[in-house]
């Protein structure tokens, strides 16, 4: 890893380079190309190869940042770099990594998928007037309303508010209430170990 990282030597300003690591980030997140290789390899005087030889060492920089969460430049120093590797570019390098590690992480939890979250619900007892069978009718029945947000389809959409309608016997609102009070109690003894 740290041997194409030396091409960075030749970039114009320490800027030129934490600006090049954050655009490599943005290129991973996205998996998308860099837009501008030709005036990266032009400026860092390097070839093809060699210019996808620093894209692979700085992805795999940025991932094992990201893996082992070393939040200090002193730790990232130790754990990523090799002792012999240049001094000043360790430190740059290690330097913005340690700064640009939350905004890291915050734009990777946003990029992955997630399930969808509950947003609100609302609830009403209802007495069931109509049936297949009739003996549940007249029987009491629970409405429950959830609004629930969908995970975004593409990164800076908004996402879909759903409304999920779910109708629930005494019987059924008791299995879930259980279900519920049994989930809570493994909550709150996770959060007090």
């Amino acid at each position: 890893m740290s041997i194409p990282l030396l091409s960075l030597l030749k970039a114009p300003s320490p800027k030129y380079i934490t600006d090049l690591i954050d655009q490599f980030f943005l290129a991973r997140l996205e998996a998308s190309s860099i837009s501008n290789k030709a005036q990266i390899i032009k400026q860092l005087e390097i070839n093809e190869n060699k210019f996808y030889e620093l894209q692979v060492s700085v992805y795999d920089l940025i991932n094992d940042s990201l893996y082992y969460n070393l939040k200090s430049s002193e730790k990232i120093e130790k754990k990523l770099f090799p002792q012999k590797f240049h001094g000043k570019l360790r430190s740059l390098l290690s330097s913005h990594i340690s700064t640009s590690l939350e905004k890291w992480h915050k734009l990777c939890k946003s990029k992955y998928l997630t399930l969808p979250k509950l947003i609100s619900f609302d609830w009403r007892v209802d007495v069931k007037s109509a049936s297949d069978l009739t003996s549940t009718l007249s029987a009491p029945v629970v409405l429950l309303e959830m609004k629930v947000q969908e995970p975004p389809e593409f990164v800076g959409l908004m996402p879909k508010i759903k409304t999920v309608n779910v109708e629930l016997t005494k019987e059924r609102l008791q299995t879930m209430l259980d279900g519920l009070v049994r989930i809570n109690e493994q909550l709150v003894s996770v959060t007090n170990k």
